[in-house]
């Protein structure tokens, strides 16, 4: 984790890509229990955003579900 970086994007997202190993060293020194609550819920939201990669947003229902899992 602590050399992993993508350079993409423009901007502030692309700093943040470029310079994600002080993301990583900082969630490497969370205690466990705080890692595994991050994880939970990064593959919760992952889903849920993959979910709507084929599935356009077409109602309120599906504005919600999505805003749920983004936000």
């Amino acid at each position: 984790y602590r050399d992993w970086h993508f350079s993409c994007g423009t901007k502030d997202y692309k700093v943040l890509m470029d310079q994600f190993h002080h993301v990583s060293t900082a969630f490497l020194e969370l205690g466990k229990g705080y890692q595994e609550a991050i994880e939970d819920i990064t593959k919760r939201m992952g889903a849920g955003m993959a979910k709507f990669i084929c599935k356009e947003v077409e109602t309120v229902d599906d504005y919600d579900e999505y805003c749920h899992y983004v936000a």
